[in-house]
């Protein structure tokens, strides 16, 4: 009961040879943490655990991966700081967006939604189609998860 599951990675380690930091100990398809106490994973001594071999990549794996996020990351902070950068200062857009967009103006009109016809003027119209096509593309492309937040 007062156990940890870094000391069953242990046991383990001293049976089968293989680093607790290779070990993945699973109950109930959950993963076990390291230190929480074996009550508290709700571990008991009839429970069946799945053991799993965590293959450690070797440091050139490592880089080829953090290189090809970085890259990743940049092409992300690129787009973004060009449609940033078209934006106006009141924080609407207006027909630049349309480089960045994959709509022409044409299919915005058609598209228009019954609120955004009911502004006074053309113009105000197509404002209102631009900036919700900002709007539209900053929420798909540059969606966050959660662990971003």
């Amino acid at each position: 009961k007062t156990g940890t599951v870094e000391n069953i990675k242990k046991n383990l380690y001293e049976i089968i040879g293989i680093p607790p930091y290779m070990q993945k100990l699973m109950l109930d398809s959950i993963e076990l943490v390291d230190y929480d106490t074996l009550q508290k994973s709700g571990v008991k001594n009839d429970s069946k655990l799945e053991l799993f071999i965590v293959e450690q990549k070797n440091h050139f794996d490592q880089e080829k991966e953090l290189i090809a996020d970085a890259e990743e990351n940049k092409i992300k902070e690129s787009e973004y700081s060009n449609l940033i950068d078209i934006m106006n200062f009141d924080g609407s857009w207006d027909d630049r967006i349309l480089f960045v967009m994959e709509r022409t103006e044409a299919e915005l009109i058609q598209n228009m939604p019954d609120n955004v016809r009911k502004l006074k003027s053309t113009a105000d119209q197509l404002k209102a189609m631009y900036t919700l096509e900002g709007i539209r593309i900053l929420k798909t492309k540059f969606k966050a998860s959660e662990k971003d937040l």
